[in-house]
């Protein structure tokens, strides 16, 4: 197995041919965003996605646009109702949900049967 060498220089007049491979126990390239929402459990990818979606501004505009939806309405909605409604991917809307919750933007209002699937769901509002 190939290990890092931080700084290598080929023989004179030669051009370096080796490939690179980490070791298992070398240290990432470049750190992982901290704040992005993403488990430890989480694969790289996945922390990586996170941290895409945080810094595009993709994750603040969902952010915006479910607070607003749920400051509009005073009864409390399903994650795939409020995805229905600013027709955006339920799953991302609940991620966004939990954000918000941690914020103290929201809160869990209820539980009730969901318009959109019918199942017995918790319910959403703005935090007063």
């Amino acid at each position: 197995m190939q290990r890092h060498v931080e700084h290598y220089e080929p023989a004179l007049g030669g051009t370096d041919t080796r490939s690179y491979q980490r070791g298992l126990f070398d240290a990432p390239e470049k750190p992982f965003v901290d704040d992005a929402p993403s488990r430890r459990s989480d694969p790289p990818t996945s922390r990586l996605a996170a941290a895409q979606v945080v810094s595009s501004g993709r994750a603040s505009a969902r952010n915006e646009k479910i607070l607003a939806f749920l400051r509009a309405h005073d009864a409390g909605y399903t994650y795939r109702e409020i995805g229905a409604a600013i027709e955006e991917d339920p799953t991302e809307v609940m991620r966004r949900l939990n954000t918000l919750r941690q914020k103290s933007l929201v809160e869990k209002y209820g539980c009730r049967k969901c318009s959109v699937n019918g199942n017995e769901m918790t319910t959403w509002r703005a935090k007063r």
